[in-house]
């Protein structure tokens, strides 16, 4: 199992027991190679020891040639187990006397060529050259030949001793680390619990203790400052939405007789077309209706706020005073008296006059925004007529004026583009009505406006300009641009950004696009994009069979 996938546990287990088997596979080949140059070392000196000693005991009998005494000296190496071979020579070289472990080793066989000192053959052997000098005269030579397998043997012994301490080191350093493990593991892993816990059921006002003072102590205190941060924010939304949810209810209480007579008219047109509304729960309604619903949202704030401002003019309205004006002149017995001779009779009048000019101000404003507020609820009865319009089948197709379509995508985002200062350009070319999936064409439109409009705001260019053009391509083919001069494209992203999933903005979806294009696909059409780069604007081409009415008729 891969250590990813393990917990932390596992990890920590793991982690610890393979330094501890990598520490002493690292200290035991450690042993072993310094046993071998140590053993080495050591028998190098004993057998050039032990040679040099031979050597001054044979000077008589090298210096006379006595070839007997010779051989009883080299006898003398056969205590000696590892020696396989040695010979006496004299000053020219010549053999004097030889000793031979092996039967069958004969002088012949091996090729005598080194200094005087000690080297180890490559076949796994030692020789020993010692020279023989007495008063300084240089009297012949002693070699010795002797094998290793005495190094080899206490090798060998010290491996499986080395062996055997790795062994009972690491189940050792296993008890420790499953014992150890859980000082690191387990507060963690209790921390991932109540995280689990906390994310299943929800209850944010849980928390964890802990009385460590490291780095772990450090999270458990961050972990439970998160969930009050998240417990507090909670609180707040739900407080915001019940506030919200009071405010809609009272604004709804407010429209109520305006939404009385579109809800009739969505009633009748719902009960005419239920059936068409269940065939037609398609991808091309989901743009639609937000951009239905974002057009709705922004001519419902306008009607908020002329509403707050009829009810704010009301509110202040000077009205009462009129009414102390009169309850005054009610009051008096002698009006005659009262305006010619009084204070406050005298200065009513003109208190008056000028209290009719305010209220009148306050009735032009309050009629001014009624009158707004009217307009509005028109604009809003328009949206939804005109969305319903298009709940048709998906696949069916339509006779269509493109220019007229057009101009429908856009009123969908009428407000969302007027918000956003973005001038729209047409250039229609003069065509005849075609023969099109008229819902899914919208749906098309309404998208690629989206786009141009998120692509202009994030510019930040004074000049938001779009440019719709529509023109004859060839004989049989439509061409519908949608130009832009904002944010760009960059060159690798030309065409991925028609990749399901694919998004260049921060809280996209990826799916726009890539519905997009299948739709034009499935109208046996094509949509490209182009792009000089960041900033440099875009242009999205639609191309289509040119399909016009006259031509099927």
């Amino acid at each position: 199992m891969p250590i990813k996938t393990q917990s932390i546990r596992g990890k920590l287990i793991a982690i610890v027991t393979a330094t501890c088997t990598i520490a002493l596979l690292v200290s035991c080949v450690a042993f072993i190679v310094s046993t071998i140059m140590s053993l080495r070392a050591s028998k190098a000196t004993q057998l050039t020891a032990s040679a040099q000693l031979l050597a001054s005991n044979s000077t008589a009998a090298v210096s006379f040639g006595q070839v007997e005494s010779a051989e009883e000296l080299l006898k003398s190496l056969s205590t000696i187990k590892t020696i396989q071979y040695a010979r006496l020579s004299d000053e020219s070289g010549a053999l004097l006397a030889s000793y031979s472990r092996v039967p069958d080793f004969n002088i012949d066989d091996q090729v005598v060529d080194m200094n005087a000192g000690y080297q180890y053959t490559d076949d796994g052997y030692l020789d020993v050259l010692v020279p023989i000098i007495e008063d300084e005269e240089f009297l012949g030579t002693l070699y010795i030949h002797a094998s290793l397998d005495d190094i080899r043997q206490e090798t060998l012994h010290n491996f499986w001793i080395a062996v055997t301490i790795m062994f009972f080191s690491l189940i050792v350093a296993w008890v420790m680390i499953l014992r150890l493990q859980r000082v690191v593991s387990k507060p963690i892993l209790d921390l991932a619990h109540a995280a689990q816990e906390v994310s299943d059921d929800g209850n944010y006002s849980r928390r964890v203790e802990t009385k460590s003072v490291d780095e772990i102590g450090t999270l458990y205190a961050c972990f439970n400052e998160m969930l009050e941060t998240i417990e507090q924010a909670q609180k707040t939304i739900q407080q915001s939405r019940d506030e919200l949810e009071v405010r809609v209810e009272k604004r709804t209480s407010e429209l109520k007789e305006a939404n009385l007579k579109l809800k009739t008219e969505f009633e009748e047109r719902e009960k005419m077309n239920q059936h068409l509304v269940e065939l037609s729960h398609r991808a091309g309604k989901a743009e639609i209706a937000t951009g239905v619903l974002h057009n709705v949202g922004n001519v419902l704030n306008s009607i908020n706020v002329s509403a707050c401002l009829v009810r704010e003019t009301l509110h202040s309205s000077r009205l009462p005073m009129m009414k102390k004006c009169i309850d005054l002149i009610h009051e008096q017995d002698n009006l005659a008296h009262f305006f010619d001779h009084t204070e406050k009779g005298q200065a009513l009048p003109g208190y008056m006059d000028k209290l009719v000019a305010k209220l009148s101000g306050e009735r032009e404003i309050a009629t001014d925004e009624l009158d707004s507020l009217s307009a509005h609820l028109d604009h809003v009865k328009t949206i939804v007529s005109m969305q319903q319009s298009y709940a048709g089948i998906s696949g069916l197709h339509e006779v269509v004026e493109l220019g007229t379509l057009i101009d429908d995508a856009e009123l969908l985002l009428a407000s969302s583009l007027a918000k956003h200062n973005v001038r729209v350009i047409r250039e229609f070319e003069e065509l005849p009505q075609v023969k099109i999936e008229k819902q899914k064409l919208l749906q098309v439109f309404v998208n690629l406006l989206q786009n141009a409009k998120d692509s202009l705001v994030e510019s930040k260019v004074d000049d938001r300009q779009l440019i719709i053009s529509i023109r004859r391509h060839n004989q049989d083919r439509l061409h519908i641009s949608f130009t832009d001069n904002g944010a760009g494209i960059e060159p690798e992203n030309v065409t991925r950004i028609f990749s399901h999933g694919f998004t260049t903005k921060k809280d996209g979806h990826g799916f726009g696009l890539h519905s997009c294009a299948n739709a034009v696909g499935e109208m046996k059409g094509k949509l490209s994009a182009s792009s000089s780069g960041k900033n440099c604007g875009a242009t999205f081409l639609i191309d289509l069979p040119f399909l016009p009415v006259e031509a099927l008729v």
